[in-house]
């Protein structure tokens, strides 16, 4: 249930909107410092305040609420003009009453205003979550626990490490790698990615590891592969585990190192690059049972 302050020195009015508002919990002030006092010790969710009170103006009240808190505030008067309702609004004021009020008509105005608040902050809230300020990522999410994903990604994307990121098809794993590069020192390099699912061996060598003249048929003049292309950056190597065994070994022995050697070249190369690879295979089951079928790094 949602907390609405009423400031107003009239209990009668005190009397009528309490009883009358019963989808709202009331806190009632009779005094601008008696409001002041329970914002600062409750959650209050909208504010109607009255335009004269014993210590201050409503004005001058509502003016205070708007420095600390965005709230809605509603004004009621008995005294009502075309002047003092739009010096209501320029306070801070979003909405205006004349006294006397129906009770239908508090409830319907703090209704709207409620939800045009809310609107408003959800709208907010997804424009930030979309930028991903400060960190420009542009992952929208809400859960707790993907939350907990995005610190995690957070903390390890300043090490120099490599990172094996789990997860089914679909969920997101490609995302998270390049969140992660884009956290890191190396966001302003190559992000590259090759997908190792699907991918012939010799052809998934060759994009990986590049070749030299006269490799194979068909080799006819040097290719630079894409671990070369992703120095000083970051590669992405998704569903390594549909990778064979063998291709997974040179790829472990590149990260290993820092090294790898071209088709058909003698001599190695020496790479910065930040390996981060993803699999929907169940790892732990995997070692479990001796990798059995498919191995994965």
């Amino acid at each position: 249930m949602q907390n609405i302050l009423l400031v107003d020195d009239d209990k009668d009015i005190h009397d009528i909107i309490g009883e009358g508002l019963s989808d709202f919990e009331i806190l009632h002030a009779y005094t601008g410092k008696d409001a002041l006092e329970i914002l600062s010790k409750k959650e209050i969710n909208a504010a109607i305040c009255d335009l004269v009170l014993p210590d201050l103006s409503g004005l001058d009240l509502i003016r205070e609420i708007k420095k600390s808190y965005d709230i809605p505030i509603i004004m009621i008067t008995g005294y009502a003009s075309i002047e003092s309702a739009i010096e209501s609004i320029k306070s801070g004021a979003d909405d205006y009453l004349k006294k006397p009020f129906s009770i239908v008509e508090v409830d319907s105005k703090l209704k709207r205003i409620l939800k045009h608040y809310s609107v408003i902050n959800e709208n907010l809230k997804l424009k930030t979550l979309l930028s991903g300020t400060p960190e420009g990522l542009g992952i929208v999410y809400t859960s707790q626990k993907m939350d907990n994903i995005m610190q995690l990604v957070k903390r390890i994307a300043s090490y120099r490490i490599n990172v094996l990121i789990q997860g089914e098809s679909g969920v997101g794993k490609e995302v998270i790698a390049r969140a992660i590069h884009k956290l890191s020192s190396r966001e302003n390099s190559k992000f590259i990615a090759i997908n190792c699912s699907g991918i012939p061996e010799t052809l998934l060598e060759s994009e990986l590891f590049g070749y030299i003249k006269g490799a194979f048929t068909g080799a006819i003049g040097n290719k630079k592969g894409l671990v070369e292309e992703a120095n000083q950056g970051t590669l992405f190597l998704d569903e390594i585990g549909d990778a064979s065994p063998e291709f997974q070994v040179k790829v472990l022995r590149m990260i290993d190192t820092g090294t790898y050697t071209p088709i058909g070249s003698t001599s190695t190369k020496q790479v910065d690059v930040r390996f981060i690879s993803a699999t929907n295979k169940d790892i732990k089951w995997l070692i479990e049972k001796g990798h059995q079928g498919r191995s994965v790094l």
